[in-house]
């Protein structure tokens, strides 16, 4: 499977739901970063299906209005760092605000896949990192997230100098968990 094919990788490929794909996203010409499990997909050996497609833009509201004007049966709801786009209650897009200085870093720390932008290795296993240590996020999946960070540190080099550096944008200290974290995983994938 090739990158591409990994990036668009979904339950609903044939989009027989009428909800946004990225080839309709990238059709808004608003620029946005590819985040989440189909960024992830890209560097795992073993891709996992989803529904939702994550992105991040700094021109966040610029891309809620276009998807609300192609795909009016969407439901939206803002917060301070997401807008959602749900399709009755399934949760179909996720337009992430880059509302802190990781955030603003993961949209300069891109590869280009497909013609679209997608967040390094790094910048995703520190996102995901963050969800983990997050006090809000439930814990089946905190479980998902570790398990997307284990896939990309089997399937990929990582530069841990580089992700360490970001981890620390978190908290005071995050970047000591991080490295803890990433140890303790590595461990449990050698088992």
């Amino acid at each position: 499977m090739d990158f591409a094919q990994k990036l668009n990788l979904t339950l609903f490929e044939n989009n027989v739901h009428n909800i946004p794909t990225l080839a309709s996203l990238l059709q808004s010409n608003i620029p946005f970063v590819v985040v989440g499990a189909r960024a992830v997909n890209v560097y795992s050996d073993r891709p996992r299906n989803t529904l939702d497609i994550d992105v991040l833009t700094n021109h966040y509201k610029e891309l809620a209005d276009y998807v609300s004007a192609q795909w009016p049966a969407l439901t939206s709801r803002r917060s301070e760092a997401v807008i959602q786009f749900k399709l009755d209650q399934d949760t179909v897009l996720d337009i992430m605000i880059p509302y802190d200085e990781l955030l603003q870093t993961v949209l300069i720390d891109t590869k280009a896949v497909s013609g679209c932008e997608v967040a390094s290795a790094e910048s995703l296993i520190v996102m995901k990192f963050a969800a983990i240590v997050g006090e809000h996020r439930p814990i089946h999946r905190k479980i998902i997230d570790r398990g997307d960070i284990a896939s990309i540190l089997v399937a990929n080099e990582i530069d841990m100098k580089k992700a360490k550096k970001l981890s620390s944008l978190l908290y005071p200290g995050s970047e000591n968990d991080f490295v803890a974290f990433i140890y303790q995983l590595k461990k449990d994938l050698a088992q």
